[in-house]
């Protein structure tokens, strides 16, 4: 037997803490977990540029005791180099990230200035949701949609770093 979604979506919340970087919220059906876990101005000889990055795990609760869940992360910056100015956006869904960050510049969301070194590894957000899921009875089902999604999504990312590379050539 599982909780009801009412109860899952309860024990959800309380997730939540100030000591977490994380913010969980139940909108409809679903739980997301979201991050910034990325928000810095980097310096460098010819160049200078701020970089956002957002994480989503988002987790569709169904009636009969399963899950479908999607993960992206999103990504935005600007530049501005003797290149010129560029501003980028871009997104990746499904699977794991990880990624790691170590340069000169100024962390945003601390306003420390100095060596910014930021890691971020998408299994340690997803991990408190699906030790949840798990422990209140509910099982993954991966639906066709989630699948369609990834795969257009992929592409799309594909298709403009390609773009991007051709303009910087």
């Amino acid at each position: 037997m599982y909780l009801t979604k009412e109860e899952l979506f309860e024990s959800a919340l309380s997730l939540n803490g100030d000591d977490k970087r994380y913010i969980i919220t139940v909108e409809n059906d679903k739980i997301i977990t979201r991050v910034k876990w990325m928000d810095a101005t980097l310096f460098s000889p010819r160049s200078i540029s701020r970089e956002m990055k957002v994480f989503e795990h988002i987790v569709k609760v169904n009636d009969n005791g399963t899950y479908t869940e999607i993960t992206k992360t999103l990504s935005s910056g600007t530049s501005l180099s003797s290149g010129g100015f560029n501003l980028s956006k871009g997104g990746l869904f499904g699977g794991n990230t990880y990624s790691k960050t170590i340069a000169f510049g100024r962390n945003n969301q601390t306003g420390e200035l100095g060596m910014v070194n930021v890691s971020f590894n998408s299994k340690e957000y997803k991990r408190p949701v699906k030790e949840l899921l798990k422990s209140a009875g509910y099982k993954k089902k991966i639906s066709p949609v989630a699948i369609s999604a990834i795969i257009v999504s992929a592409f799309a990312v594909l298709f403009a770093l390609t773009a991007t590379i051709l303009v910087n050539i």
